[in-house]
């Protein structure tokens, strides 16, 4: 996990509807930044799809791993010297046995990414 390293989470709430909005502080200092990009710092797509299934383990108390990601598009730069927060916004659904994901990003309150996915997980 990428947590405590990476980012911390500043807050998680969860509406009567079951949508999921996790606040996170992305550290600008990460060694990651040195090579993505020197002096200008870009959170890989990557990593902010991590960001996502991390949430989505500790909302459903399961460990998930990817199966499937549809409709993925990245809108707008991470960047964060400019604003280390980012927010995440997303409903889970159990679907066949999967874990469905559909979300979005948002950095410096414009969309960064849109987000759907399936993920498996394994009954403790």
């Amino acid at each position: 996990m990428l947590l405590e390293d990476f980012y911390k989470v500043e807050n998680t709430t969860t509406s009567l509807e079951g949508d999921h909005t996790a606040i996170l502080r992305i550290n600008n200092s990460h060694h990651l930044y040195n090579g993505h990009f020197p002096h200008r710092p870009v959170t890989p797509g990557v990593m902010l799809m991590q960001l996502f299934k991390e949430d989505a383990e500790r909302t459903c108390g399961k460990t998930l791993y990817l199966k499937k990601a549809v409709n993925v598009k990245f809108m707008a730069v991470v960047d964060p010297n400019e604003d280390p927060q980012l927010v995440l916004e997303y409903s889970l659904e159990n679907i066949d046995g999967e874990l469905g994901l559909k979300g979005v990003a948002r950095h410096k309150g414009a969309i960064a990414i849109k987000f759907n996915a399936r993920y498996g997980y394994k009954e403790s």
